[in-house]
C-alpha cells in the first residue's frame, strides 16, 4: 500500500498519461518505446525507495517475489511489472553513491562535452586546411603484384616531385604534373569519416586517397594502384607527400 501512494503522491500516473499522448504522435519512433520503459522502471525504483526508507529491504524484496505466484493472496493488486522484479530487487540492494562520488559525475559532464565539442571543431576544419596549394616532394611505390617496372615507377616519382596540387575552397582541383594527359582538373571532396580524399576527374574517374597525416605544412596520402601492361598487371600502393 505505502508503495502504490508513493506512484499517486508524485504524480506518476500524470507522467505515464502525458506519455501516452506523445506515444500517440510518435507512435514511429522506437526512441519512444524505450523511453517509455525507462519511466516506468523509475517510477517502480522511487516508490520502493519509499518502503525500504522504513521498511527491511530484505522482507520487502520476499514479499516482491512472493508476488508473482498465483496464489500469493494478493491478486487484487496490480502486477503488470512482473518483468521489473529482478531490477527492482537489485536496485533496492544497491550501495549508494557517496557524494563525492556523484561530483566526480556532474564534474565529468562538462569535460565530456568540452571533448565533444574540440573533436567535432577539429573535423569541421580538415576541409578547411586541404585548400590550398599543395607541391609533390616525395613518391614511395610498394609493388604487390606484376613484373619489375622501375623505369615507369621512376618516370611516375619525377612528374608527382614536379608537380601541383591545388584544392579550391569552391570543391574544384586542378593537377599540373608535366604535359598533356598528365595535367588535370575535376572536383574534391571528403568521407563522411573525413579520412579519405576523393578526386573525381571527367565527371566519372573517382580516386580515393586515404589521408595519412596532415599538418599545416605537410599532407601525405596512400591510394592503391591497378593497370595492365604490355608485360603484365601491375598493383601496388603509392605514399604521396605535399608541402605547401
Amino acid at each position: 500500500m505505502i508503495h502504490e501512494s508513493v506512484h499517486v503522491q508524485q504524480g506518476h500516473t500524470w507522467d505515464v498519461l502525458f506519455l501516452q499522448l506523445i506515444k500517440a504522435v510518435f507512435w514511429f519512433n522506437p526512441a519512444i518505446y524505450l523511453l517509455e520503459k525507462q519511466l516506468r522502471e523509475i517510477h517502480e525504483f522511487q516508490a520502493d525507495r519509499a518502503v525500504t526508507t522504513n521498511y527491511s529491504t530484505i522482507a520487502y524484496s520476499r514479499l516482491l517475489v512472493k508476488q508473482l505466484s498465483k496464489d500469493c493472496g494478493l491478486q487484487f493488486m496490480n502486477n503488470f511489472n512482473q518483468f521489473q522484479t529482478k531490477k527492482r530487487i537489485m536496485m533496492m540492494n544497491k550501495t549508494k553513491s557517496k557524494s563525492n562520488q556523484k561530483m566526480r559525475f556532474f564534474l565529468g559532464l562538462p569535460l565530456l562535452v568540452l571533448m565533444v565539442g574540440l573533436f567535432s571543431c577539429d573535423l569541421a576544419m580538415s576541409q578547411t586546411d586541404l585548400m590550398g596549394v599543395w607541391k609533390g616532394t616525395e613518391f614511395q611505390f610498394e609493388q604487390t603484384e606484376g613484373p619489375d617496372m622501375t623505369a615507369m615507377i621512376e618516370g611516375g616519382r619525377a612528374l608527382h616531385e614536379g608537380g601541383r596540387l591545388i584544392l579550391n575552397e569552391d570543391g574544384n582541383f586542378e593537377i599540373f604534373a608535366g604535359q598533356g594527359d598528365m595535367n588535370g582538373s575535376g572536383t574534391w571532396k571528403l568521407s563522411e569519416d573525413e579520412d579519405l580524399l576523393i578526386l573525381t576527374m571527367n565527371g566519372d574517374e573517382e580516386t580515393k586517397y586515404s589521408i595519412v597525416s596532415l599538418s599545416d605544412e605537410e599532407l601525405v596520402t596512400k591510394h592503391e594502384v591497378e593497370f595492365d601492361s604490355p608485360m603484365g598487371k601491375l598493383a601496388g600502393i603509392i605514399t604521396l607527400t605535399y608541402i605547401r
